[in-house]
């Protein structure tokens, strides 16, 4: 007999699919609803089913029962049409299933009662159910004890919902912030190189009226040394206000998160993108580097990935590791995956050296066999 489908099928199956049931691992609540199943009906098997589209799959199971059958052998089809609870009390006495290959197989059933479990949306997902193979009656005080454990089965969806919106809201929320810290670091970093540029500029300034002054020296004269003593103070000038520039840029200062916290995010939404995978690990405190120091080392941080991202294998996980100490120590290497010779002269390699001259710190490229690792040194302020 074919089973019957309940009138909101396709909204009943957007539910179910939304719960994330189908395939899911074992879950041990789950389990304890199929043993008090068993236990109140006196039944050897208890079940928590659920009705696919084309399948009966079962959620938890105490005695026999295959964890997946065909939707039109599952006597829960029938159960999840009606609002109270369904029991056959002889399957060899019911046109229904009389010749159902559960009836007529192996496995010989014979007694069955279930009652639905419902979604938060108030659509039949599944039941709870009892199953024998012996023909059983159950009492009126049995049928209102599963009845009591369908409900809770159905308040476990409920929440079983309520977490995946959590979830999901968090991964958004994450997902934001990420997108904002990225924002704030590309307006920070071309606010950085404006001002460089106008640092530059005005450098250039200063040299011009300098060779202007100079030029107009002709000799060891009175006007002549104090010339040399105009140009002495402005190029004085100009370094005390590069100096104060330098001290002053913080392009990451503006962010309310800590540093480490930071870093793991950024690291985070890199693979995201790249589909690498990133083992991170930090120790000592990252807050205590002076702020324009942390933003030279995020950058390094995520230009070396790029090496890996374009020579490494996607399958094995990159190593980032951090001390802070006396100063900042990032080794950065994929074990097992050595880089090209060319890296070493690289476009990349070179740029970081650069970044880290700038700062007093150092970089190297250490080679070991089948392994290649980077190695940045940055003080802390």
């Amino acid at each position: 007999m074919q089973q019957p489908i309940p009138t909101n099928e396709k909204d009943r199956l957007a539910e179910l699919y939304s719960l994330n049931l189908l395939n899911s691992p074992q879950e041990e609540e789950y389990d304890n609803i199929a043993a008090l199943v068993a236990f109140i009906s006196g039944c050897s098997t208890g079940h928590v089913s659920i009705i696919g589209d084309n399948v009966q799959w079962l959620k938890a199971k105490v005695g026999f029962g295959e964890k997946e059958t065909p939707r039109n052998h599952a006597f829960c089809a029938h159960a999840i049409v009606h609002d109270d609870i369904m029991v056959v009390e002889d399957a060899t006495l019911d046109e229904r299933f009389v010749n159902n290959p559960l009836v007529t197989g192996p496995q010989h059933l014979r007694f069955y009662a279930g009652v639905p479990i419902y979604g938060p949306s108030g659509h039949p997902i599944g039941t709870i159910c009892a199953l024998d193979i012996k023909p059983k009656v159950l009492s009126e005080a049995q049928k209102t004890a599963l009845k009591t454990v369908a409900h809770q089965a159905s308040k476990l969806l409920e929440l079983r919902k309520r977490n995946i919106e959590l979830a999901a809201a968090a991964a958004e929320q994450l997902h934001l912030e990420r997108k904002t810290l990225n924002r704030q670091l590309a307006q920070q970093e071309a606010e950085r190189e404006k001002i460089g540029y106008e640092l530059h500029e005005n450098f250039c300034q200063v040299l011009a009226a300098s060779l202007h002054h100079l030029a107009a020296i002709s000799g060891l004269t009175k006007e002549q040394v104090a010339a040399m003593q105009g140009v002495k103070a402005m190029i004085t000038t100009l370094l005390q206000n590069m100096r104060a520039f330098s001290t002053n840029i913080h392009p990451v200062g503006q962010l309310a998160v800590g540093m480490k916290d930071k870093l793991m995010q950024l690291l985070g939404e890199y693979e995201e993108l790249s589909g690498l995978t990133i083992d991170f690990h930090c120790t000592g405190e990252l807050d205590t580097v002076q702020l324009n120091n942390i933003n030279h080392l995020f950058r390094i941080i995520l230009e070396w990935l790029t090496v890996y991202e374009q020579n490494g294998p996607k399958q094995q996980a990159i190593q980032v590791c951090l001390e802070i100490d006396k100063e900042a120590i990032l080794g950065i290497g994929q074990p097992g995956a050595a880089l090209p010779e060319t890296i070493q002269s690289s476009v990349i390699f070179n740029s970081i050296r650069k970044r880290c001259e700038m700062i007093q710190g150092a970089a190297v490229l250490l080679k070991t066999a089948g392994n290649s690792q980077m190695v940045v040194s940055i003080p802390l302020t």
